[in-house]
C-alpha cells in the first residue's frame, strides 16, 4: 500500500537567517512521501523577501517544495491557512521557520496515527538547545489544560488529519497570538481528540519575531481569548469550582510585565487588586510564564546581534 502524502507548511517572516535549516531538517526526514509548502509572509518589497527569495533560490528544483508568497504582510495563522488550502497529503503538519524536526518525526507521526484511529492528531515532545522540555503527556481531550496553558502542545509538535484541520476551518487570523491555543480549543470543542507520542522529536530556537507586544496589544488578546472562551471555561468551573478564577488570574497575571516595562504603574496596580486575590498562586504562575517568555526574547536578540 502507498504510504499517506504528508504536507509540512513552514510559514515565514523575517526568518530568512533560519529558513534554511528549518527546510533542511524537513528534507531529511525519513518519511520522503511529503510535499513541503512555504508560505512567505514578508512584504513583497522588502529587504526580508528579497534575502528569503534568495536562501531558497537554491530548492525550486526539489520537486517536494512549493514555495507560495503572500501579496502583503499578514500573520502567521494567515500563513498557515495559506498552507492549509493549498495542501494534497492526508495529514498536515506545521514548522516554525526558527524551529526544525529530528529525521524521524514525520515517520513515527505518521506510524502513530495509522495505529491510532481514535485520534484525529498527534503532538510530540519537544527540546530546546539540547534540553528536553519537561511536560506532562495529555491525550485524549486536552481543553482544561490549554486554558491553564499547563499543556506543551507547541504548532510545530503537531500533526492533524487534514480533513479535520479543515472542517475547523483552521486557525482565526484575527489572534495575533495563542493561535496554537485557539486553534486547539476549537478542535476539542468538535469533538476530536489528540494523541501524544512522548518522544522527542522537536528542536525549538530560542525564540520568534515580536515576542513582547506592548500592553493594550497584550490585554486585548487576553480579553478576546477569555471571552471566546467563556462557555468552555464556565462548563469546567461547573465541576471543578475555583477553575474560571485561577484561570483568569493566569492570564491576567501575564499582562502584568508589559505594563511595567512602559512605566503603567496605575493600571499594574488595578490589575493586581482585580486578579491576584481570585487565585495567587495562578497569578503568580502568569507572571513567571511571561518573564521567562521576556528572557527568551532577550537572549534571541542579543544572539542576532552577536
Amino acid at each position: 500500500m502507498d504510504k499517506a502524502l504528508v504536507s509540512i507548511i513552514i510559514p515565514t517572516y523575517r526568518g530568512q537567517d533560519v529558513i534554511g535549516r528549518a527546510l533542511h531538517s524537513a528534507l531529511e526526514q525519513t518519511y520522503t512521501n511529503i510535499e513541503i509548502i512555504i508560505v512567505d509572509d514578508n512584504n513583497p518589497y522588502s529587504q526580508e523577501r528579497k534575502a528569503t527569495e534568495s536562501v531558497l533560490a537554491s530548492y525550486m528544483t526539489e520537486r517536494r517544495v512549493v514555495y507560495l508568497k503572500h501579496s502583503e504582510n499578514k500573520n502567521g495563522a494567515a500563513a498557515r491557512n495559506t498552507g492549509i488550502k493549498f495542501a494534497h497529503g492526508k495529514y498536515i503538519a506545521f514548522l516554525d521557520d526558527d524551529d526544525w524536526f529530528l529525521p524521524t518525526k514525520i515517520e513515527r507521526q505518521v506510524n502513530y496515527l495509522e495505529r491510532h484511529p481514535e485520534f484525529n492528531a498527534v503532538y510530540c515532545l519537544a527540546q530546546r538547545n539540547g534540553v528536553h522540555i519537561d511536560t506532562l503527556p495529555y491525550e485524549g481531550n486536552a481543553t482544561k489544560h490549554l486554558l491553564l496553558m499547563e499543556a506543551k502542545m507547541f504548532t510545530p509538535s503537531l500533526m492533524f488529519l487534514t480533513q479535520a484541520l479543515r472542517s475547523i476551518k483552521g486557525f482565526d487570523e484575527s489572534f495575533r497570538r495563542h493561535q496554537d491555543y485557539e486553534l486547539l480549543l476549537r478542535f476539542f470543542k468538535a469533538n476530536y481528540q489528540i494523541g501524544c507520542l512522548k518522544e522527542v522529536l522537536l528542536e525549538l530556537g530560542t525564540g520568534g519575531n515580536d515576542n513582547n507586544p506592548n500592553s493594550h496589544s497584550m490585554l486585548q488578546l487576553k480579553e478576546c481569548f477569555l471571552n471566546k472562551f467563556a462557555s468552555e471555561i464556565e462548563a469546567v468551573d461547573s465541576i471543578e469550582h475555583g477553575f474560571r478564577n485561577k484561570t483568569l488570574a493566569l492570564h491576567y497575571g501575564m499582562v502584568l510585565i508589559p505594563y511595567f516595562r512602559e512605566g503603567e504603574y496605575k493600571k499594574a496596580l488595578q490589575l493586581f487588586r482585580l486578579y491576584f486575590m481570585l487565585s495567587p498562586y495562578y497569578f503568580t504562575m502568569g507572571l513567571r510564564k511571561r518573564v521567562k517568555l521576556f528572557l527568551l526574547n532577550r537572549i534571541h536578540c542579543s544572539k542576532k546581534i552577536m
